[in-house]
């Protein structure tokens, strides 16, 4: 009797490793290093919950998202949307993409950088390094923007946020300020726009409510528009 048993065991035992195995290959696609976090080696799109993503070094993916896990993608890295929420988002040196999005957490960008669309926070900051570009907008609600020598083609947008534009960065269309007057409460500093010499806002400057200006050139008052 033990004998006649001991393959139907088995067989099922090495069924269930092998769901096992292929399950974890359409959820965690790559390596572990041990820490819980996934290097992804190729493929088209790479999702995670409760784990972190990281995007090696030169390859060519499509959508990358996290959920409650930090993401990165090193450098020379080409993606499309890089999404995540309750983490962060790393991304190296001469990275494309076509936009980059978070909840709850910071975006830090490299030099060489570049997106087609739009690069955005709820609740974190916003780093850019030098010699990139935005092709559309860059937009927080509770986080800074420190841009350093990054072109953008459309607007900067804050809620509750500082903005700064430093070393030749170039702003297309207008800064705004979207903070909403507060008349029950007026703890909160009001946010800081600062702009070196070398820097330029071709549009408008939009405010709902006090702003601090930190301008190396005073004719950039001239373009303040107050709603």
């Amino acid at each position: 009797m033990t004998k006649r048993m001991k393959l139907p065991v088995y067989g099922f035992i090495g069924i269930i490793a092998a769901t096992l195995i292929l399950t974890g290959c359409i959820i965690h696609v790559g390596a572990s290093d041990g820490k819980g976090a996934y290097t992804y080696t190729d493929g088209d799109d790479y999702t995670s919950t409760n784990k972190s993503v990281k995007v090696a070094k030169g390859l060519t993916v499509g959508e990358v998202s996290s959920v409650n896990g930090s993401l990165s993608l090193d450098d020379n890295v080409t993606a499309e949307e890089v999404s995540n929420v309750n983490g962060r988002i790393r991304i190296g040196d001469n990275v494309t993409v076509e936009s980059v999005s978070i909840v709850n957490g910071s975006i830090n960008i490299g030099e060489g950088f570049s997106a087609s669309e739009d690069v955005s926070t709820v609740n974190g900051n916003i780093n850019i390094e030098q010699n990139s570009n935005v092709g559309a907008s860059i937009t927080t609600v509770n986080g800074d923007v420190d841009l350093d020598n990054v072109t953008v083609a459309e607007n900067i947008v804050t809620v509750n946020g500082d903005i700064a534009l430093l070393n030749g960065t170039i702003v297309e269309g207008d800064v705004r300020f979207e903070r909403k007057p507060q008349r029950n409460n007026r703890s909160n500093r009001p946010p800081t726009l600062k702009v070196d010499a070398s820097s330029q806002i071709r549009g408008a400057i939009i405010i709902y409510d006090e702003v601090n200006f930190e301008f190396a050139d005073p004719t950039l008052m001239d373009k303040v528009q107050r709603r």
